[in-house]
């Protein structure tokens, strides 16, 4: 009997250890699909799902997210604005499938200050830290499939990352720095946030520049609202991979801020990077949200987007102009950037 027992552990043991390399696999392009949705997945695959509700994962899941993203590259005037991460310039976004117990979203910054010869893509190191925490979010490798039981599992699995975004974002830095053939050289900001399904815990990870909003569906005010981090003037902490001889750089994700807040049916969630930062401030956030506040989702973001552009290339006092000449630099009006907003709802599940 004790044998058996024996037996029994070892295999238990075995089909543990078998999950766990499953779950380190990586998937370069596959196909990614759920409630009859089936989309050729690239890293801005999540953005094809920007105008949905994201699916619920459990019967009884009590509150979802309705989600759209919008991004625009700097000096690309007279575009409309994207919903595809690839044509967000330097900035980056995920939106990831739920797990039966949250549903999350993040942004991302990459970070221009490399010297040109180095030829670093600043925005190849956001797409990669972002589709890897959806990654880790989702819990499975981008085209990975699996049966519905062991689906399950992994889900499950998935939930105890995707719950906590400050530890969801060091898995997913940590994921790109194994990556095969080695991460991208480049630094970024990131901006993670996560719904508790069951009880309406937002929780919000932020590091750097980028950042988050959470407005009152009922009112349009602001119940919760991220603050920059920065080492100076137009330099904020972030994510880096160095190239060798640079020295190890970059910001450690056990500085990034954590806050919470408890959301409810109607509320709207705004992920920002730093495009929309430095030309808008809280009270035209807060007066779009105003009239909009019970609009769809990508009437607001493309607004946002629109407003933060119009601002960028304008003469008006803005929040950067304000910041520049607080550091003693002289700077007019707005700051010509990339701008990324990602928008999500508070919905119950159906």
């Amino acid at each position: 009997f004790a044998k058996r027992i024996s037996k029994s552990a070892v295999g238990v043991r075995r089909e543990a250890a078998m999950l766990s390399r499953m779950l380190a696999c990586t998937v370069a392009v596959g196909v990614l699909s759920w409630s009859g949705l089936a989309v050729r997945h690239n890293i801005g695959a999540a953005a094809l799902l920007s105008n949905a509700t994201l699916p619920s994962a459990a019967g009884n899941a009590l509150l979802s997210l309705r989600v759209a993203a919008r991004c625009i590259s700097a000096g690309s005037e007279g575009h409309a604005p994207a919903s595809v991460a690839d044509a967000c310039g330097s900035d980056s976004f995920f939106v990831a499938r739920p797990t039966p117990t949250s549903a999350t979203v993040g942004v991302a910054d990459g970070v221009r200050h490399w010297p040109l010869s180095w030829e670093v893509d600043p925005g190849a190191f956001a797409r990669g830290l972002m589709e890897r925490c959806q990654q880790v979010a989702e819990g499975t490798p981008v085209g990975f499939a699996a049966p519905p039981p062991m689906l399950d599992m992994i889900q499950s699995y998935a939930s105890r990352w995707s719950a906590e975004p400050k530890r969801l974002l060091a898995r997913g830095f940590q994921q790109l720095w194994r990556q095969p053939g080695g991460p991208p050289i480049g630094s970024s900001t990131a901006t993670l946030a996560s719904l508790d399904r069951g009880s309406g815990e937002l929780r919000v990870a932020n590091l750097g520049g980028s950042g988050a909003y959470v407005f009152r569906g009922s009112t349009g005010d602001p119940t919760l609202s991220t603050r920059p981090q920065l080492f100076g003037f137009a330099e904020p902490l972030r994510l880096m991979v160095a190239p060798p001889g640079f020295g190890s750089g970059g910001t450690a994700v056990s500085r990034a801020d954590e806050y919470t807040t408890t959301v409810q049916e109607g509320d709207v969630v705004v992920l920002y990077t730093d495009g929309v930062r430095d030309n808008l401030e809280e009270k035209e956030m807060q007066a779009v949200m105003s009239v909009l506040r019970r609009s769809p989702p990508e009437t607001i973001a493309e607004h946002l987007v629109e407003l933060a552009r119009a601002r960028s290339v304008g003469q008006a006092e803005t929040p950067y102009s304000i910041a520049a000449r607080a550091a003693g630099e002289r700077h007019v009006g707005g700051k010509v950037d990339d701008i990324t907003v990602v928008v999500a709802r508070v919905e119950r599940s159906t």
